[in-house]
């Protein structure tokens, strides 16, 4: 049974070879969580040769509503290579690739963690002044009697 890995929206650049991966996909992440996805990239490489590539994604194209399924989690005999299906509205591609690595950006989630409301210019203020203050010699010991 085929093992959904990864699903994209809109437009997905799809890359040609390059010196360390076979074929580069790399769009915006379907993310049923929020109305935008994190940008990502998926990354085959380790095929036996690049008459294996189907011939369509051999050159630069722009695929859309693109699914990445793993169809055998076997490897094909002889190799460590497994079979992949790239759905999209283009049509259906299927290749061997021996490892497939999955790029997401963390900015989104990163971000998202953030407060929200701006530091007031106060504190700002305040914080910069105590950083100076402790730049110079002797300034700790002199805050320090302040804390007791």
């Amino acid at each position: 049974m085929p093992v959904n890995l990864i699903a994209f929206q809109g437009p997905v650049q799809c890359r040609p070879p390059g010196a360390t991966a076979l074929l580069c996909l790399s769009g915006r992440e379907a993310c049923a969580s929020s109305a935008h996805g994190s940008e990502a990239e998926l990354l085959f490489s380790a095929l036996g040769s690049l008459d294996e590539l189907p011939a369509a994604l051999r050159t630069a194209v722009t695929l859309h509503e693109v699914r990445v399924l793993e169809c055998s989690t076997a490897p094909r005999a002889g190799t460590a290579a497994r079979q992949y299906r790239i759905d999209a509205r283009e049509g259906g591609f299927e290749l061997w690739a021996g490892a497939l690595q999955l790029h997401r950006r963390p900015a989104a989630a990163f971000y998202g963690a953030l407060p929200t409301e701006p530091v007031p210019r106060s504190a700002r203020l305040g914080w910069r002044v105590l950083l100076a203050a402790l730049r110079l010699p002797g300034a700790a010991r002199l805050l320090s009697r302040f804390r007791r």
